[in-house]
């Protein structure tokens, strides 16, 4: 394998899985931080992004209890249901407000195991590939099969007839 395939190899079965998988690490973490630590207030709906590929965006803004006013995004369960101007609740963390989602959205346990099993899955399947590849010998150049010598032709004396017992008797036909 050249050197050129094995980076490319590397990086799109390892290291960008790995990322993806940090990521969503992270983004479960944040959740669960959120609704263990996180405090809640209502915010209300700026608007909504729709999305083909997923769940829509939900814009939102909430104010903190010193009166200033944050605006964010997410995704929330009920996006269906909301329009501007709706109210919205909102789970933030006290030490850094930025860090919020709405109550019903972020990473569930379930979406997140099945994500991390499947990244894990891609990265063994293409580890166990690509060892698979390493490890088979490398065919020989395809050379054309030895052949016999032909001899030259010797005309061989002819062969005398087989001992004979007799005529058989003919019979009726």
């Amino acid at each position: 394998m050249t050197p050129t395939v094995l980076v490319a190899v590397i990086l799109g079965f390892v290291v960008v899985p790995l990322a993806m998988m940090v990521s969503r690490l992270r983004k479960r973490g944040l959740t669960q931080r959120l609704r263990q630590e996180g405090l809640r207030t209502q915010g209300d709906v700026l608007g909504i992004t729709k999305d083909d590929e997923g769940p829509d965006v939900v814009h939102y803004a909430f104010f903190l209890p010193d009166g200033s006013r944050i605006e964010s995004e997410g995704h929330s369960k009920a996006s269906g249901q909301l329009c501007p101007g709706a109210p919205l609740d909102i789970l933030y963390l006290p030490e850094d407000p930025r860090q919020n989602q709405p109550v019903d959205g972020g990473t569930g346990q379930v979406r997140f195991i099945l994500e991390m099993i499947f990244l894990i899955g891609f990265m063994l399947t293409a580890a166990i590939l690509f060892i698979k590849e390493e490890l088979t010998p490398p065919e020989s150049p395809q050379r054309p099969s030895p052949q016999r010598q032909l001899r030259p032709f010797e005309p061989q004396p002819p062969r005398a007839a087989p001992p004979s017992k007799g005529t058989p008797p003919l019979g009726s036909y």
